[in-house]
């Protein structure tokens, strides 16, 4: 059976509308709508409910579900979905968890009414209120003690801005994390500038940016942190309203996430269950407890932060990454799942608590093998593979490292030919 045949075979095990899903065409055409998907391709209908069919060996990319422009642009796979409304009423939360706290600026002027953000709730979401202010600045929430951070997850933040202020009611910003209140990890693919231009309607609407993160993205945290910068196309800073954020518990209790990037260039996300010398065991969604020969591994990290913060990183190099930003570079002599030890030749020795201040371990570089598609899930994991097929109504891939692996056909986020890749590639 051929690598498209069973491609072929991988749609047939679909016959549902998805959200806001996109498709683009071997020959750069995009169509956003329900996706729904067919034996023979995909079938797109549009706001219009026009459908359009696309024939499998004339797609390039299929994402199920939303993305954001941010993403399409760098042409990345980004499981943030970042949305906006313009000229709306305030949908306002009485439940979020920053009702009632204030966020803390940093680097306000102070005794400038002009800077002052008053990040917290509006009065009411017909009259908010007018003293909020613009700014361009951090703002800091701390989301209190009634969770441990090791269980908490974030779910959406929402940003209200006001609307018929023309020139200050854009948005550019992004978001970060932190445990501490003071070291912070920028959540990946969080950074938006977004253009809303001037008022089309008078009235006292509302501007809104929605960030939605899938479950388990972003965990262990206290800090929540808004970055806001000052928007390039009117170069005045944005008048907020309210921001508010959901967040809930872990599944599983607290449980951490980690990211395992493997040498060939695939990335697996989900909770540590062993370690040793020899193997790496992780519970991963959609595909249930993976075993993953050490020799394989290339980096070990928290996720999200791992990736991120490992693009900093020198090639060539192991030892380990802490939060704060500093590498301790030296030879990996011990690694189990509560703890590291890493061999440098000035320092000697040195333990790294595996689940304090560690962000991520290096045991190798990364060379992306050559594939045929790289397919995404919902928890974050990225599969470089050779083929896939059906088998019992599941998903079978054959990933070069791990061999065959079995996916739910609920947990695929997103599968593109691996040409696409070489497109984007950095």
């Amino acid at each position: 059976m051929t690598i498209a045949a069973k491609a072929f075979g991988l749609f047939a095990v679909f016959a549902v509308s998805l959200h806001a899903g996109r498709v683009t065409t071997m020959d750069g055409k995009r169509l956003d709508g329900g996706v729904v998907l067919k034996a023979d391709g995909v079938a797109v209908t549009g706001s219009d409910g026009a459908e359009q069919r696309i024939a499998l060996r004339n797609i390039r990319r299929v994402i199920f579900g939303e993305a954001s422009e941010a993403s399409e642009r760098q042409g990345d796979t980004n499981p943030v979905m970042i949305s906006t409304q313009t000229n709306v009423p305030l949908n306002q939360s009485a439940s979020d968890s920053l009702n009632g706290r204030e966020g803390k600026i940093k680097g306000r002027r102070e005794g400038s009414k002009k800077t002052r953000p008053g990040l917290t709730d509006a009065k009411n979401s017909n009259s908010p209120a007018e003293d909020h202010g613009w700014f361009a600045g951090a703002t800091v929430w701390d989301l209190g003690e009634g969770m441990r951070a090791s269980e908490r997850q974030l779910t959406s933040v929402s940003i209200w801005i006001k609307h018929e202020d023309d020139s200050r009611c854009d948005y550019a910003g992004s978001l970060a994390v932190s445990s501490d209140g003071e070291d912070f990890t920028d959540i990946p693919d969080t950074s938006a500038a977004i253009h809303f231009g001037a008022p089309k309607k008078s009235g006292k609407g509302f501007n809104q940016v929605l960030y939605k993160f899938p479950p388990g993205m972003v965990t262990d945290f206290r800090y929540l942190r808004l970055q806001a910068e000052t928007p390039r196309w009117t170069g005045s800073e944005t008048r907020f309203v309210e921001v508010d954020a959901v967040v809930s518990k872990v599944a599983g209790g607290s449980a951490r996430r980690y990211s395992v990037v493997l040498r060939n260039g695939s990335e697996l996300c989900g909770s540590l269950e062993t370690m040793d010398p020899e193997t790496i065991q992780l519970s991963v969604e959609g595909l249930g407890r993976i075993k993953i020969p050490r020799l394989a591994v290339a980096r070990i990290g928290l996720h999200p932060a791992a990736p991120l913060m490992a693009r900093s990183l020198r090639a060539g190099t192991t030892g380990v990454l802490l939060r704060g930003g500093d590498f301790f570079e030296g030879d990996i002599r011990e690694l189990t799942k509560d703890r590291v030890a890493v061999s440098s030749v000035l320092f000697g020795i040195r333990q790294f608590d595996l689940s304090r201040g560690l962000v991520v371990v290096v045991l190798g570089g990364v060379t992306r093998a050559a594939a045929t598609f790289e397919l995404t899930t919902t928890g974050g994991s990225q599969l470089r593979i050779s083929s896939c097929e059906l088998s019992g109504g599941v998903v079978e891939v054959e990933e070069p490292s791990l061999g065959k692996l079995k996916l739910s056909a609920s947990s695929l986020r997103e599968l593109r030919r691996a040409e696409a890749l070489a497109l984007n590639a950095k």
